[in-house]
C-alpha cells in the first residue's frame, strides 16, 4: 500500500493507475511526432500499436491481479 497525503491507495488500484498511465502516454505520443521522438527513439506508429496492443492483452490477462 502506498501513502500519500495520508490517503492510503491500495496497491492494486496503484498498479491499475501504473497501465492505464502508460496506455495515456503510449496514445498521446501516437498524437504528437515530436514528444514520439523523444521518448521512443522516432519510432513509428506501428511500433506503438504493438506497445499498446500488449499492454491491453496483459490487462485482460490479468484482471483479477487489479481487482478491476
Amino acid at each position: 500500500m502506498h501513502h500519500q497525503n495520508n490517503i492510503i491507495i491500495p496497491e492494486k488500484i496503484e498498479k491499475a493507475w501504473d497501465v492505464f498511465h502508460a496506455l495515456y502516454y503510449i496514445r498521446y505520443c501516437m498524437q504528437n511526432k515530436k514528444q514520439r521522438m523523444l521518448c521512443f527513439g522516432g519510432r513509428g506508429i506501428k511500433f506503438l500499436e504493438l506497445l499498446e496492443k500488449r499492454l491491453l492483452d496483459f490487462w485482460k490477462r490479468n484482471k483479477d491481479i487489479f481487482g478491476v
